[in-house]
């Protein structure tokens, strides 16, 4: 299980990128059983962590794995 705020994926995201580290970045994300993304609401506006998520979510969900976001913001 691995719990991450959604500032703190963004700030791997970016760092991963300009590390040209993105395979480390996405085996840690996309190995886990369960991911709580806390403050979904931070990515709004955030097109590329955005996008990366959006790909995390994806492989997760395949994989029959559980992802949980939470946001303290409604829509």
């Amino acid at each position: 299980m691995l719990y991450v705020t959604s500032e703190q994926f963004t700030n791997e995201f970016i760092t991963a990128i300009r590390n040209r580290t993105t395979e480390d970045f996405r085996r840690r994300y996309r190995s886990v059983q369960v991911l709580l993304l806390d403050d979904v609401q931070f990515l709004s506006g955030k097109e590329q962590t955005h996008e990366g998520f959006f790909h995390t979510f994806n492989d997760l969900h395949n994989a029959g794995n559980q992802v949980v976001i939470s946001s303290d913001r409604g829509s």
